[in-house]
Parts: structure tokens; C-alpha cells; sequence
């Protein structure tokens, strides 16, 4: 089945669900004529009061919904493309659905009572159908813009993440391009290799940012290289270590958002380690608890402060990315005081 006439039948189908406000018109006139039979003290016969207006309720609503379906899918099939939402021609259509569900509904209540069918005076019951025809109209419409609203906040989200990484990732570039420029002339040989390094890593990079979320490991195991990579700067200034508590089996079903870990890594060398005379050691642990995976990116060097850049774009990236992809299911916090501790809580479920 074409994916376009998949798409129509789950609308038309979601579009069933306004079958409850018309079988509320329905109560709703029942109960008028209950109150009147009651005021004027004739005899009450409760399946006779009920059963009419929710026989036209039912034949209305679905008489509309059909030929609202029926038509909209002609339309789209002949045209190729959707027919444009037009509230004057979808009452047009409506009406006459519920004009064909009166009929309808005035066969199959006399049907149901036991009498010839008779289609004169039927003021009452157009109004109901008239009723039923404006309430699913506006349960159409207000469905329809809620469901295009949340593909609007969705390819928006989708716009700002690819914004996002397309900044992250010649952040990173640029910041160990800096770092390779001081050994260019001070040593050329750790320069060549770093310059290998560096080519090896950015491979990597490119390769895992393809996708909203990377396997745990995988970002670890960039994030090591990464630093790898920095200790030819560092030298002895620079040290690391990496605890993760998980079963290595369960390890590998953990996702994460591509770059994040590395960010921070990078955050706390430039602005932990790097103005620290004496250097610093950069501790990355992964602890999983209530459902959820805890990663912290500790580092012994200078305290991390606004001022000094600490909240600059990687640490604002990272926190964009977190609430796009997570919504209100991460948290994320930076505190600086003997050592700069940078911890971020996620689900982590894999999202394409």
C-alpha cells in the first residue's frame, strides 16, 4: 500500500475518535426531551427517548465521516497531492453527509419501532444533525492543526540539532587545529603524528555524528582517543580515567547523543587542565540507577567559572541537544569548587 494512502487512512481513522461529542449531542437532546415529557406530564418510555437521538447521532456522524473520508481520498488520488483545507467546502460536504444520515436515521428508527418510515417533519432532528455536523467539523480542524503544530515543533527541533552539531563538530576542529599550531614549530615529529592522530579522529567523528545517538562505548572510545590525542600537547600535565560500572552486555545498549562526552572532555581540558601550571587528571565514570545512565566528567585543574568561558557554546550545545532529544526526561548540572564536576542523567534509549 502507498505510504500517502496509509497516512489518509490513520487520519480518517484518528477522525472516528469525535464519535463521542456526537453521541454527547445525542444524550444532550435526549435529556431536553426527558425534561420536557417530565414538565408536561406524559408518559415516559425510556428506550423510546434514548434510542432516537442516539440512532441520529450514530447515522449523522458516520454519514459525515464517511463522505468526508470518501471525498478527501478522491480528491488526493486523482490529484496526487492533499485537498486543501477549506472549512466552506468541508461543511458543504458534511451537510450533505448528514442529510443523507437523517434519512438514514429516520429508515432505521422506524425499522427499530416497528413502523413505516416517514421522512416529514424532521426539524428536530436536523438541528441535532446540524449539531453533530459543526461539533465534527471543529473536532477536525482543531485535530489537524494540533498534529501539524507538533510536525512544526518537530522539524524545528530537527533544524536546531543539525545547527547544533554543525557547530560542535568545527568547535572541535578549530580548538585542536590551536593546539597543533604551538607544536609546528617546537616539535615537528609530535606534530606529524598529532596531525595523523587528529585525521583518524575527525574520520570518527563524522562517521558517528550521522545519527541523533551513538552507542556508549563508541563516544567513549572516541573520547579516549581524544584525550590521547591531547596528552601529545600535555604531556604529563594530562592524565585520565574511565569507570563504568555496567555489564559490558548491557554496556552496549546504552545510547548517547553523539559528541556530548567528548564536549565536556574538551570543555575541561581548555578551560580545567589547560591554565592549571600543574595540570590535571580528567575522570569520566557512567553509573546506571531508576531506570536511567548518570555520566560525570570530573577534572582537578583550574575551577570552570562563567566568566571563564565555562558556559560558552560547548556547555550551552550540550544542554540544547539534552532538551531536544530528551525533552523533560535528562538533567544537567556544572559545579566548580575544588575540582569542576560536569554531570548530565539520561535515558539512554536509542533515537533515530
Amino acid at each position: 500500500m502507498r505510504p500517502e494512502i496509509t497516512t489518509y487512512l490513520i487520519r480518517c481513522l484518528k477522525a472516528l475518535r469525535s464519535v463521542l461529542p456526537a453521541l454527547a449531542v445525542g444524550l444532550a437532546f435526549a435529556v431536553v426531551s426527558l425534561v420536557g415529557k417530565i414538565s408536561s406530564g406524559e408518559k415516559i418510555v425510556w428506550i423510546k427517548i434514548f434510542s432516537g437521538p442516539l440512532i441520529y447521532s450514530l447515522c449523522c456522524f458516520l454519514s459525515i465521516w464517511l463522505i468526508f473520508c470518501i471525498v478527501h481520498a478522491v480528491y488526493e488520488i486523482i490529484n496526487k497531492r492533499e485537498l486543501r483545507e477549506n472549512f466552506f467546502l468541508s461543511f458543504v460536504i458534511s451537510f450533505i453527509g448528514m442529510i443523507v444520515g437523517l434519512l438514514l436515521a429516520r429508515y432505521f428508527q422506524a425499522l427499530y419501532e416497528g413502523y413505516p418510515a416517514n421522512f416529514s417533519n424532521m426539524g428536530g432532528a436536523f438541528l441535532v444533525g446540524t449539531f453533530i455536523t459543526l461539533m465534527f467539523l471543529f473536532y477536525f480542524y482543531y485535530k489537524s492543526s494540533a498534529e501539524e503544530n507538533i510536525k512544526l515543533q518537530a522539524l524545528n527541533a530537527e533544524n536546531e540539532l543539525h545547527v547544533l552539531k554543525n557547530q560542535m563538530r568545527p568547535h572541535f576542529l578549530f580548538n585542536t587545529l590551536n593546539g597543533l599550531s604551538e607544536l609546528i614549530e617546537s616539535d615537528p615529529q609530535r606534530a606529524s603524528i598529532m596531525t595523523q592522530m587528529l585525521a583518524d579522529l575527525y574520520r570518527e567523528i563524522l562517521k558517528n555524528s550521522k545519527t541523533k545517538t551513538v552507542k556508549l562505548v563508541d563516544e567513549i572510545s572516541l573520547v579516549e582517543k581524544y584525550i590521547k590525542l591531547e596528552q601529545y600537547r600535555y604531556g604529563k600535565r594530562l592524565d585520565y580515567k574511565i569507570s563504568l560500572s555496567q555489564d559490558p552486555v548491557e554496556l552496549e545498549k546504552i545510547y548517547i547523543p553523539s559528541l556530548v562526552v567528548q564536549t565536556l572532555v574538551e570543555n575541561a581540558i581548555k578551560h580545567g587542565i589547560s591554565p592549571a601550571i600543574e595540570g590535571g587528571i580528567i575522570d569520566i565514570s557512567v553509573v546506571s540507577n531508576n531506570g536511567g545512565h548518570q555520566v560525570t566528567v570530573e577534572n582537578t585543574g583550574a575551577p570552570v567559572t562563567e566568566s571563564k568561558g565555562g558556559t560558552g557554546i560547548g556547555i550551552t550545545n550540550t544542554i540544547s541537544r539534552l532538551h531536544l532529544l530528551y525533552g523533560e526526561r535528562h538533567g544537567f548540572s556544572l559545579t566548580s569548587k575544588n575540582k569542576t564536576i560536569a554531570t548530565f542523567w539520561m535515558t539512554g534509549e536509542k533515537i533515530d
